[in-house]
C-alpha cells in the first residue's frame, strides 16, 4: 500500500539536516512506500540538502515512486549535501523529470556522498538519468536505465574525483547510454546490457572499464578505454559470446589472433540479406 504525496508546483519532501538536533545520534531518514507525484509541475521528489550541523547522515528511500517533476530545478531526487553522508534507494522508480532522474552533486566539492541503488528504474527524463559529480561514490545493481533524452548514466569529476560501478543492469534506449564527463572520474561497468541507445558508451577523458557487457555503439574521444579480453562489443542482433580469460605465460599477440580469427568466421557464416544492426 502506497501513501501518497502531491508535489504541484513545490518539493515532495525537504531533508534539510541542518534543521536536526545536533545531538541527533541516528542522523536517518527513512521513507517508504510513498507515491510522490508532480502532475508535471512538481520541482524535486526528494531533495536533500544541509550538512553544517548534521554531516554524514543518511537517507533510505525504499519501495517509492517519483513521477512528474518538470518545474524548477526538475529532478526525482535531488542530493545536495555539504556534509557529505549516504543515500540508498532500492525497489524505487524515477520517471517523467526534466533534467535529471537521481542527482548526487554534493554542494561543497570534496564532501564525499556515498550511494547505493539496487533494482531502481530511472526513466524518460529530458536530460541525464543519473548524474554523479563532485566526489560521489556509486554502486548501481540490477537497475534500469532507459528513455532518458540526452544520457542515461553520466559521471563527471571536474570539480572532485567521482566513481561509479554498475552491474548487472540494463541501460537502453538512451541518446548517450554511460557517459564519462570528464575531470577525474573512474567508471566500472560489469555484466550489463547497453544497447538500442545512440551511443552506448562515452569518454571524454579518463578510462572505462568493465567486463562481460553486451555492448553497442562505443565512442571515445582522447580516452583509454579498457576492455578484458573476455568482453564481446557487438551488436544486439547476434548472440552474446564470451571467451575465457588468457592462459598465463600464453603470448598476447596469439590471443588477439584468436579473437579475429573467430570474428571473422562469425561474419563470414552470417546471412548476406541481413546487416548487423548497431545500437
Amino acid at each position: 500500500m502506497f501513501a501518497s504525496i502531491l508535489n504541484s508546483g513545490t518539493n515532495g519532501v525537504n531533508i534539510p539536516f541542518d534543521s536536526f538536533n545536533a545531538a541527533d545520534v541516528r542522523k536517518t531518514v527513512r521513507l517508504r512506500n510513498i507515491n510522490f507525484n508532480g502532475v508535471d509541475t512538481g520541482a524535486n521528489g526528494i531533495r536533500i540538502t544541509g550538512g553544517a550541523v548534521i554531516a554524514a547522515g543518511t537517507v533510505l528511500v525504499e519501495d517509492c515512486l517519483i513521477d512528474g517533476n518538470f518545474a524548477g530545478s526538475a529532478r526525482g531526487i535531488s542530493d545536495e549535501r555539504t556534509g557529505g553522508g549516504e543515500l540508498y534507494v532500492s525497489n524505487t522508480t524515477v520517471r517523467n523529470t526534466g533534467t535529471f532522474g537521481i542527482d548526487i552533486s554534493p554542494a561543497v566539492a570534496g564532501q564525499r556522498i556515498d550511494a547505493a541503488f539496487d533494482n531502481i528504474r530511472v526513466q524518460n527524463t529530458n536530460n541525464i538519468g543519473i548524474f554523479v559529480g563532485n566526489n560521489g561514490r556509486v554502486m548501481i545493481n540490477r537497475s534500469v536505465i532507459t528513455g532518458n533524452v540526452q544520457i542515461g548514466l553520466g559521471v563527471s569529476g571536474l570539480q572532485a574525483a567521482s566513481q561509479v560501478n554498475i552491474s548487472n543492469s540494463v541501460v537502453s534506449n538512451n541518446g548517450l547510454g554511460i557517459g564519462n564527463l570528464g575531470g577525474t572520474v573512474t567508471l566500472r561497468v560489469s555484466n550489463n546490457d547497453i544497447s538500442f541507445n545512440n551511443t552506448a558508451i562515452g569518454s571524454s577523458n579518463s578510462s572505462v572499464s568493465g567486463g562481460m557487457d553486451r555492448v553497442g555503439h562505443i565512442e571515445m574521444h582522447n580516452a583509454q578505454c579498457t576492455m578484458p579480453e573476455h568482453v564481446i562489443a557487438d551488436s544486439p542482433s547476434r548472440p552474446r559470446r564470451s571467451f575465457p580469460p588468457r592462459r598465463p605465460g600464453a603470448p598476447t599477440e596469439s590471443r588477439a589472433d584468436a579473437l579475429l580469427l573467430r570474428s571473422a568466421d562469425r561474419w563470414a557464416s552470417r546471412p548476406s540479406a541481413r546487416a548487423p544492426r548497431v545500437s
